[in-house]
């Protein structure tokens, strides 16, 4: 397995329900998207990926997954050269992890061990990670999630290889639109509704306003067009709360969820 560096540019490409990605990600355990590559002769299905922010601050790694499709070309990113028939080698990715704001931060990957790499803002997507600088990324990310990643077996990553095809569902502009966790928010505020963590409360400044947000209804249940109610659809969870109610399918109730917080707290 081999490690590559894909990039997002803001400034280039918007995206737009980058939200809804975060939620998939992080809620779901899983979000696909197509990605631009530069090696696309030698990156196979299993790789390691991870995804830097380029351009205007906040810079820095702010997504981790898995390759789950050869490299083959697609219509390029900005509709406009897709219009004039430009194409672009990209990859299927399956994140796991994804958040709008760095994970590792542009100042940690320019400094330490990290910053003896000089490639962490590529001009490209899909370059590869030297094997040690690999590994002291996984390890700090590592450290600040809690969770080890393990390399997926053959047989995992056939099963991933048939994951990623599937077709995703059509949401209206309306749930791609961050308006509908805005309102969320504006609703029930930015403490957790399970187990009441407000993140400004317990880190100050630097936690204002940050919060994940769950859908009732998950995601991938929804099939055709849906136009999300942010108050009966969505609702506010710290991100242990929104892993914790995705231990099962079809996910915990926000009410039995809180009973398990009581009982346990």
């Amino acid at each position: 397995m081999e490690t590559y560096l894909f990039a997002w540019n803001p400034a280039r490409w918007e995206w737009k329900d980058l939200p809804q990605a975060v939620t998939e990600a992080n809620g779901e355990g899983k979000y696909f998207n197509q990605w631009t590559c530069r090696s696309h002769k030698k990156i196979k299905e299993g790789d390691r990926a991870f995804l830097v922010r380029l351009g205007v601050p906040p810079r820095g790694i702010i997504a981790a997954g898995l390759v789950v499709s050869k490299a083959s070309k697609k219509p390029h990113y900005n509709p406009e050269r897709a219009e004039r028939g430009d194409q672009v080698y990209s990859v299927r990715i399956r994140f796991d992890l994804l958040m709008e704001k760095p994970i590792i931060s542009e100042d940690e990957l320019k400094s330490n061990d990290l910053g003896e790499h000089n490639n962490w803002f590529p001009e490209g997507s899909g370059v590869p990670i030297p094997e040690r600088f690999a590994n002291l990324l996984e390890n700090r990310l590592n450290e600040i999630t809690g969770v080890r990643f393990v390399p997926p077996t053959q047989d995992e990553i056939l099963g991933l290889r048939n994951e990623g095809r599937t077709t995703t569902r059509t949401v209206t502009t309306y749930e791609r639109d961050p308006i509908a966790r805005t309102r969320c928010l504006e609703h029930y505020g930015t403490k957790c509704q399970a187990c009441d963590l407000s993140f400004q409360d317990f880190y100050g400044e630097i936690g204002s306003d940050y919060i994940e947000v769950h859908h009732v209804v998950p995601l991938s249940d929804i099939q055709g067009e849906h136009t999300v109610d942010p108050v009966n659809d969505l609702i506010p969870l710290c991100p242990n709360c929104h892993r914790m109610i995705h231990k099962r399918k079809p996910p915990y109730s926000i009410d039995e969820l809180r009973e398990i917080v009581r009982t346990h707290s």
